[in-house]
């Protein structure tokens, strides 16, 4: 099967966490997102980095993410950020 990425953040370049709030909130693929999800964890700390900072403006993603209408994702960065990356919960 091959998996056709979309997102602005599959590509080989580190993505912003702009760019993966954009991915989680217009995904209509959970297959497509989980992909570009494990994508950014294989990149390891750097990758859980980006999930576990905030937006520029300081605005915690967690807020921005609706947890029923964005799980995927919305599971995804809690669990970086439960598991110390980052900022204190």
């Amino acid at each position: 099967m091959v998996l056709s990425f979309t997102g602005s953040s599959s590509g080989g370049n580190l993505p912003t966490l702009e760019n993966l709030i954009t991915d989680i909130t217009t995904s209509t693929s959970n297959r497509n997102l989980l992909s570009i999800l494990k994508t950014n964890a294989k990149r390891g700390e750097s990758g859980d980095m980006i999930l576990a900072s905030s937006l520029p403006g300081g605005q915690d993603p967690l807020t921005i993410l609706d947890a029923h209408a964005n799980t995927l994702g919305y599971l995804f960065v809690l669990c970086v950020v439960l598991c110390g990356f980052g900022r204190k919960v």
